[in-house]
């Protein structure tokens, strides 16, 4: 019997390859359809924790309160941004036909606008008209305004989400990292599967041909929110923290961190093995 040729064994193995990339990806975009059912997840661990914002804003953390601080700042100019940008194009949308109709139709083109105008209140017409005017020319300027606000949240501050996300590496204690960050970092590596993960990894190849996913820089710092927590467990039991084996993986005692989390901190194995894989921002 003939062996095997080896451009035979080659394709075989390229074969195999594309059907294991195959199964794979279908698997990873099988998992983007659960995307509601893991946020829940964490909205329910917020929902537990109801005041957590407002008790880590008022409290006496400074380097916390300040991350809060730029958050709000870089939120509340991006909003104003938002809300002149819509409200101009509201102004514009209202003052400019006129203008247009008068210097394109002149005077007549005008009259025979408002005779119409006229008609219509006749005939009961005129405020549907009015309305639907009103509501297309507001939900348009209501979108530019969106756009704006998300372009000036983007590109002009940093991310809102980015900045929530470093919480847990900020000096000293941190409530917010207290209260939550084990039952993340538990929901993160424990209750969602890791293929759901490759969806906001822009260093893998499949999200590369698949795409981006829904509220992916809200995913992205959840992630890397869940990173950071191991980070600052790890960098706590450095410093001397003690630490108790509990059912979800286990929990250090939270103490105060003189500097922030390096960056660069080494990781034992089993802090490794809990840090998801994500990219840069």
């Amino acid at each position: 019997m003939a062996s095997p040729s080896p451009t035979d064994t080659g394709s075989d193995a390229s074969s195999v390859t594309s059907r294991f990339l195959h199964v794979e990806r279908e698997r990873i975009k099988r998992e983007r359809q659960y995307a509601t059912k893991y946020r829940r997840l964490y909205s329910a661990l917020l929902s537990k924790h109801e005041g957590l914002l407002q008790d880590a804003w008022g409290g006496d953390q400074r380097a916390e309160s300040c991350l809060l601080d730029k958050i709000w700042i870089s939120e509340r100019n991006a909003m104003a941004t938002g809300l002149v940008v819509g409200c101009t194009v509201l102004a514009v949308l209202r003052v400019i036909p006129p203008v247009f109709l008068r210097r394109i139709g002149g005077e007549e083109k005008v009259q025979a606008v408002r005779l119409a105008d006229e008609e219509a209140k006749r005939i009961g017409h005129y405020k549907y008209q009015r309305a639907f005017a009103w509501l297309v020319e507001g939900g348009f300027s209501l979108w530019v305004g969106s756009r704006a606000y998300d372009y000036q949240s983007k590109h002009y501050s940093e991310d809102a989400y980015q900045t929530l996300a470093k919480v847990p590496l900020c000096s000293g204690q941190s409530i917010i990292s207290n209260r939550v960050c084990d039952e993340w970092v538990d929901i993160t590596t424990r209750q969602i599967p890791k293929d759901f993960w490759k969806n906001v990894d822009s260093n893998s190849a499949i999200y590369k041909e698949m795409g981006r996913i829904r509220e992916e820089r809200a995913w992205r710092a959840i992630v890397q929110f869940s990173n950071n927590c191991v980070k600052r467990r790890a960098y706590e039991r450095a410093l001397g923290a003690k630490s108790t084996v509990t059912g979800n993986g286990g929990t250090t005692e939270a103490i105060d961190l003189p500097t922030d989390v390096p960056r660069d901190i080494v990781l034992s194995k089993a802090d490794a093995e809990r840090v998801v894989s994500d990219s840069s921002w």
